[in-house]
């Protein structure tokens, strides 16, 4: 029976983790020089491509750059309808009640409770 590619990668994988540091061979790999890194620059986050990027500086002075356009915005999404969430602790059997009105009338819990209290 063939062995799956998986089953093949987990082997190598649990070989190289239980190798030492020394016997790593970093001979491919080219020394870095000073030039490299000057102009090197760390990664940052993978985004959609088209994204427009905006520098800005942190009250610290590190230098940060955030997305301005593609992904979440400011005032984005699903805005806030004026409720208030409250918990309640109800019998089985008024709850049941309150599930059977809500059904019938074709609202909501909360619109069946509300209508009761405020009419």
């Amino acid at each position: 029976m063939k062995a799956s590619k998986s089953a093949g990668r987990d082997a190598t994988v649990k070989r190289l983790a239980a190798m030492p540091d020394a016997e790593i061979d970093y001979s491919e790999i080219p020394e870095l020089t000073p030039e490299m890194l000057k102009t090197a620059r760390r990664a940052g986050p993978l985004v959609p491509p088209g994204s427009v990027w905006e520098k800005e500086t942190a009250p610290e002075g590190e230098v940060r750059y955030r997305v301005v356009r593609g992904g979440a915005r400011a005032g984005a999404g699903r805005k806030p309808a004026g409720h208030v969430r409250v918990g309640l602790c109800l019998s089985p059997r008024a709850k049941a009640a309150l599930e059977r009105r809500a059904k019938k009338e074709h609202k909501t819990l909360s619109a069946v409770i509300e209508a009761l209290l405020v009419g």
